[in-house]
């Protein structure tokens, strides 16, 4: 087990509070934390790549895509979904 490596993710489950910047600003702080405190070296998001909210909010925050991993997330139906891995 690499200790310097870590995985993020966020879930704005209420409807209510996207696309406010909430997650954004609780990523940013985060890495921040990850990065300053913790002496994090790597950090990822696997990220749906259905979901182009996330998408757009990891770039933004300087992440790129480093794999796509076709059929690698169970969804509650049965499919397997496709996914994208970024780091910054």
């Amino acid at each position: 087990m690499d200790l310097f490596t870590a995985e993020i993710g966020i879930a704005i489950l209420d409807k209510k509070y996207r696309n406010k910047g909430y997650g954004t600003l609780a990523l940013k702080r985060l890495i921040i934390y990850a990065f300053q405190e913790l002496y994090i070296q790597t950090i990822g998001a696997a990220i749906l790549l259905s979901n182009k909210a996330s998408i757009n909010m990891f770039k933004n925050l300087g992440f790129v895509v480093t794999e796509i991993m076709y059929k690698s997330w169970p969804m509650p139906n049965g499919d397997l979904a496709d996914m994208k891995f970024s780091q910054p």
